[in-house]
């Protein structure tokens, strides 16, 4: 895998049908394993007991954990392997070989272990890196848009950019903004809204910005720009958002008497 790109990995708990019946503690199972890299854990819910056919045999299938990896550096990523205890209900064999009577099955506490993991992550090629491409990885889209595109010199508009894709959109940096010199610019809010599934990590982020033009000829906002690296097309890719053109009317003058 690349830096940056994103690395599914479950802990499958596989036993026999109707053997496990109870998992009595998940060890060093954690989000500590993954050294040199940000997790996102899938929120699972209550464990599930599922059936599958695996070569022909139906096993009960429990997925213990599931993660999301972004790895931060290049290099081999180790984890260690994991243990796991479960009680187990183990059949005794009888006299008979016929003999299935549930008074022979018992409980046992089983420990089973994991393999460990290697993850070899290279780094993300120098061909075709945008100047202003700060590590996203992932794929995305970008709009931009104001609350008011008529208003008179001094009133205050806000800009908003939102951000959406799938990757490692939590740590994205934000978008790159436009020349702004010709607005006073105040202190910009940042709103996430990002969702963790099975499928992997999608949302949007928010960014919202206060300006005021500084003079009626204060008349685009030029646009917003965002490079990242795109993973499954092996290449970067830049998006930008369409220059928001303004309107901006002289302050009128203040009316009243005059005083000589």
């Amino acid at each position: 895998v690349y830096v940056g790109e994103a690395v599914s990995v479950r802990y499958i708990l596989l036993g026999p049908r109707g053997v496990i019946q109870q998992i009595t503690s998940f060890g060093n199972l954690g989000p500590g394993l993954f050294k040199r890299c940000v997790a996102e854990e899938v929120d699972l819910g209550k464990l599930r007991l599922d059936r599958r056919n695996i070569g022909g045999n139906l096993v009960d299938v429990v997925v213990l954990k599931h993660y999301f990896l972004f790895p931060l550096s290049a290099g081999y990523i180790e984890v260690d392997p994991v243990t796991v205890s479960v009680e187990a209900l183990v059949a005794r064999r009888g006299r008979s070989p016929f003999d299935f009577s549930p008074f022979l099955q018992r409980m046992m506490s089983v420990s089973v272990q994991s393999d460990p993991i290697r993850i070899e992550v290279v780094p993300l090629p120098d061909v075709g890196k945008p100047e202003d491409f700060d590590g996203a990885v992932g794929q995305f889209r970008l709009r931009a848009e104001v609350d008011k595109r008529d208003l008179r010199e001094g009133d205050a508009l806000s800009l908003q950019v939102i951000l959406t894709g799938t990757g490692n959109i939590r740590n994205c940096p934000p978008p790159t903004l436009p020349d702004l010199s010709a607005f006073d610019q105040y202190e910009s809010t940042k709103n996430e809204e990002i969702s963790v599934t099975r499928d992997g990590i999608s949302g949007r982020i928010t960014y919202d910005y206060v300006l005021i033009p500084k003079t009626v000829s204060s008349k685009e906002i030029g646009p917003v720009r965002f490079s990242f690296f795109n993973p499954d097309e092996e290449r970067y890719e830049t998006i930008s958002t369409q220059p928001i053109q303004l309107t901006i009317a002289p302050r009128e003058a203040p009316s009243g008497d005059r005083v000589y």
